[in-house]
Order: C-alpha cells, then sequence, then structure tokens
C-alpha cells in the first residue's frame, strides 16, 4: 500500500501524541506530532518546531527559539519513518523479547510484542521496558510504551497513534526544502515570515555551493 502510494506521490499523514509522565508530581506532559511524507518529501510539526525535507536538505524552524537549522540529507530517500528509530537494528540487538501477545479481531489485529534492554542499556538510559503495538494488515506502529526504572524523573513514555491517511493528492509542501524559508536556494534571503531568524548552516562545503 505504502509503495504504490509513493509511486503515485501522493503523500501520507501520521499523526502521533507524544506523552511524558512524571515521577515526581503525576502529571503528564504532551505534545502532538505531525509527519506527512513522500519518497522524496518530509514535513514534521510540532507545537515549536517545523522541519521540512527532500533528498538534499534538511531545513529545522525552531520557531520559539527563532531559529533556523540546515542539514545535509543523506540517503535515497527524503522521508523517514517516525518509528524507525523505535524500530531500527540497532536499537532492536540491544533488546530481548519478553512476551508477544495478539489482540483484535481477526481482520484487524494487533501484536503487542514487550521487549526488555541489555541490563547495561538501562543502567544507562533508564529504560525498564519497550513495548509496540503493531497492526500487522496495515503495516503501521501504532503505540510505543516505554516504562522507566523506579526512581527515574519520569515514569513512561507513551507515543500514539492518533490518525492516519495514506492517499493525499498534495505533496507535504510545494517545491524544495530550502524554498520553504528562502525566496531563492541560489541567492538565500529569508522569506518575510522568517525575517529576523538566526540561521545555522551545518551543510559540508560541497553541498553550500
Amino acid at each position: 500500500m505504502q509503495q504504490a502510494m509513493q509511486e503515485n506521490q501522493k503523500s501520507t499523514l501520521l499523526h502521533y501524541q507524544i506523552k511524558n509522565f512524571s515521577n515526581e508530581s503525576g502529571n503528564e506532559t504532551k505534545q502532538e506530532v505531525k509527519y506527512t511524507f513522500t519518497k522524496e518529501k518530509l514535513k514534521i510539526i510540532t507545537e515549536s518546531v517545523v522541519m521540512y525535507q527532500d533528498l538534499t536538505s534538511q531545513v529545522t524552524v525552531v520557531t520559539d527559539q527563532k531559529m533556523i537549522i540546515i542539514r545535509d540529507v543523506n540517503g535515497t530517500d527524503a522521508h523517514s519513518q517516525p518509528w524507525n528509530a523505535y524500530l531500527s537494528d540497532s536499537l532492536i540487538n540491544l533488546l530481548e523479547p519478553v512476551n508477544c501477545l495478539q489482540q483484535g479481531n481477526g481482520t484487524d489485529e494487533v501484536y503487542q510484542l514487550k521487549m526488555q534492554p541489555a541490563q547495561n542499556i538501562i543502567s544507562r538510559t533508564g529504560i525498564a521496558f519497550i513495548t509496540y503495538h503493531i497492526n500487522e494488515k496495515q503495516g503501521i506502529l501504532e503505540r510505543v510504551v516505554m516504562q522507566m526504572v523506579s526512581g527515574y524523573p519520569i515514569t513512561g513514555l507513551e507515543m500514539q497513534l492518533l490518525n492516519w491517511k495514506a492517499d493525499i493528492s498534495s505533496e507535504p509542501f510545494e517545491g524544495s526544502a530550502l524554498g520553504a524559508v528562502f525566496t531563492h536556494a541560489s541567492n538565500p534571503v529569508l522569506k518575510t515570515a522568517y525575517k529576523g531568524y538566526k540561521v545555522t548552516d551545518a551543510r559540508s562545503s560541497a553541498m553550500k555551493n
């Protein structure tokens, strides 16, 4: 499904909510994140950050600090699934399965996979367990729950899928990632909305030219 969408250059929207649970006050903080992507473009929106990414550049706008950060993009695909950080080989290799439960009615099954990090990872990060909720039919990670060890400042972190659409006809953004904030990529002048922002260009010298 996702491959067909990318071939037609339709966009996919994934809307997540991220919660942190405080250990001291018992309160929770929430942040919503929206990912819109094709094979060639990615846009991420949070309350204080907007990120534009294409095949060559990543432009991050930090609105509350009036900052713009430009970085190189390495790889053939611009989009980066929001769950890649949770399912990367480098992370999975550090986890041991605890149990796997199957939920659902057979037509929309969700697998709940509970994993435990190695002891040295637990000591370094404070993560006691990571539980993945994977919708096998849709190929989507619906939820990730991290449980922290006792005494850690937060008791846990949860990323929950709120909404997703896989057939949006418009692109994540028009033009290039640089063009989202500059009037002309070859002679970069900030657009009116970003006047006064500090620009940090962290690209290699070859990419700047």
